[in-house]
């Protein structure tokens, strides 16, 4: 009985939370090592583009010093994305609607053009190169990167206003025009979009 119970609680024998990782990057026959910690790294590149997928494999507990690219899928989440990416990300040409999943640490650049976003939520919270979102249906920038330290592209969208932009950037690209420093974005896009005007015919009976 004693026995049972010793083997109920005993978790070393439990798989490790990086063994899905593990497990996908040797399906792949990427090159790792693993850290003290149990943190896998890749020294080089990883590209899932063009590979017809729609989820990716777990790569979660892995750390990419390289590039990263899953462009040009049918992905609906970036869940299974390495949490840190020391070259470029990108996940263009997909189906995203969130960037839930996304590694919230970019060295290089982020690229996620070409999907279905309406926000920014999740995304990192550091770029070190450049940031676009362009050609999506974005609304707001809620969620945007803290810091960017390239280009911050997000034209093409459905934005209003540039609130909730990132305030450091090296020039920014919108459909309002193009900023070379937060500074320089007028008063009236900083803050939230005025409410849109009734129409005359919802209006006649409002007298003040």
């Amino acid at each position: 009985m004693i026995r049972a119970v010793t083997r109920l609680f005993d978790t070393s024998s439990a798989p490790s939370p990086h063994a899905a990782s593990e497990k996908a990057l040797r399906k792949l026959r990427i090159k790792y090592r693993k850290q003290k910690d149990g943190t896998l790294v890749v020294d080089g590149d990883i590209y899932l583009s063009q590979k017809g997928i729609d989820r990716l494999p777990d790569l979660s507990a892995v750390v990419v010093k390289g590039n990263f690219s899953c462009a040009n899928n049918n992905l609906v989440t970036l869940e299974g994305a390495p949490k840190y990416v020391g070259g470029y990300f990108s996940c263009d040409g997909n189906m995203l609607e969130t960037l839930k999943g996304a590694p919230q640490f970019v060295d290089g650049s982020f690229s996620a053009r070409r999907n279905k976003l309406t926000s920014l939520e999740s995304a990192p919270v550091f770029v070190g190169g450049d940031f676009s979102c362009r050609s999506n249906d974005i609304t707001t920038l809620e969620g945007a990167p803290a810091y960017v330290g390239g280009d911050f592209m997000c034209h093409a969208n459905k934005l209003q206003s540039l609130q909730h932009a990132p305030q450091q950037f090296r020039r920014m690209i919108s459909d309002f025009g193009e900023f070379d420093s937060w500074k320089d974005v007028p008063g009236a896009l900083r803050r939230p979009p005025l409410p849109q005007r009734l129409p005359q015919k919802y209006t006649r009976g409002f007298r003040m």
